[in-house]
């Protein structure tokens, strides 16, 4: 969904410890919890965002205002 160079915003209500897709979420990735970034590589099944260097991985789920985080 998403292309290098988006800014996209990573999810303030993800939980520590939980699978997101593909990807674990740990206690390090939650200091970025509710900040903007920008995609520098884009996966199969998950991205490499600027906000860290590139160090963990990040799926489509983690991110606000993707389609399956919609209700309807």
């Amino acid at each position: 969904m998403y292309k290098v160079g988006d800014k996209v915003k990573v999810r303030s209500d993800l939980q520590i410890d939980k699978m997101y897709g593909m990807a674990y979420y740990n206690p390090y990735m939650h200091h970025f919890a509710g900040k903007y970034t920008t995609i520098v590589s884009v996966y199969k099944d998950y991205y490499e965002v600027a906000i860290d260097a590139k160090k963990w991985n990040w799926t489509l789920e983690m991110f606000e205002d993707n389609p399956s985080n919609k209700l309807f």
